[in-house]
């Protein structure tokens, strides 16, 4: 016997909501201290209070550590026409000028 189920794919999306980042978070993980009013081992009764946090508490630090790599006044420009560089033809190119 042969498999009949017909592929379906989701007609629709269904769009997460935004949980921004509590400003107090964001702040306590930014100047590097600790978050004041996070103590896991008190609030273990609150299970959903203590994941928001822990999830909130991990989103901040991701996004401080991702602005290390910020760099200012950098310019991408496309390279034309091609070029060759160590025997490989670059067609499609970029070059990132960055300051300093």
């Amino acid at each position: 016997l042969g498999h009949n189920h017909v592929p379906h794919k989701t007609p629709y999306k269904v769009p997460l909501d935004e949980y921004p980042i509590p400003d107090e978070i964001q702040k306590d993980i930014d100047n590097g201290t600790p978050y004041k009013d996070f103590d896991p081992w008190k609030e273990k009764s609150k299970y959903k209070k203590r994941y928001h946090n822990l999830l909130w508490i991990e989103e901040a630090a991701r996004k401080r550590n991702i602005r290390e790599f910020d760099v200012e006044k950098t310019q991408i420009k496309r390279v034309f026409p091609a070029f060759e560089y160590r025997g490989v033809l670059y067609e499609k190119c970029s070059t990132l000028n960055v300051p300093g």
